[in-house]
């Protein structure tokens, strides 16, 4: 096997020891209840007004969860809960004694670009994942798709929210979030390079 094979090959292994290291902890199923539970309790007071009126048709839990990733206060809670699940990679690696390992095998540039694209896809699966779980249990409530002439935010894919795509709308919606929350992973990971001990 050439040189450059063995590479490529321990750059695909680094980066699947790097997902089942962030997707089989507790940290990230936490962080995707977290997210879906945020997303419900943001919107407590439309629940309340779509039980108190359950003829008014124009509830919809997608309409509530981008009014909660534009306008509301508990934006931040979910940024950090999709940093949570994402982000400590690098730290991981640093305490069990695994970077040394992986960098006799692999460049520290290639560890960093596979750790970020790790990172990144924890991150946008775990808010997919928790904003899936919160239409779920709001479905009983009231329905995902967007009802009557209410437009969503997000014009230029107005027509899935309103169709029977309206959970494609809703995956987009968690993909775009998640990497608006990228930075603060970023942050994380170069405080975790300068301060290894402290995290």
């Amino acid at each position: 096997m050439k040189r450059k094979d063995r590479r490529t090959s321990s750059i695909a292994n680094v980066v699947l020891a790097g997902l089942m290291q962030h997707l089989c902890t507790p940290r990230f199923c936490l962080c995707t209840m977290g997210i879906a539970l945020v997303c419900i309790l943001s919107s407590h007071e439309i629940i309340q007004a779509a039980i108190l009126y359950p003829d008014f048709k124009l509830f919809s839990s997608l309409k509530q969860f981008e009014q909660c990733l534009v306008f509301d206060r508990y934006k931040a809670v979910m940024i950090a809960m999709a940093a949570g699940a994402g982000g400590c990679g690098i730290a991981a690696d640093f305490h069990t004694g695994r970077m040394r390992e992986i960098l006799g095998r692999i460049s520290l540039k290639q560890y960093i670009n596979s750790s970020l694209c790790v990172s990144a896809f924890c991150c946008v699966l775990a808010v997919c994942l928790g904003f899936l779980v919160g239409a779920v249990i709001l479905l009983p409530i009231f329905p995902l798709r967007v009802a009557g002439g209410d437009m969503p935010i997000a014009r230029q894919f107005g027509e899935l929210a309103k169709g029977d795509m309206a959970v494609l709308y809703l995956l987009l919606l968690g993909v775009n979030f998640a990497l608006s929350a990228m930075p603060p992973i970023i942050i994380g990971m170069i405080l975790t390079v300068f301060c290894p001990s402290a995290y």
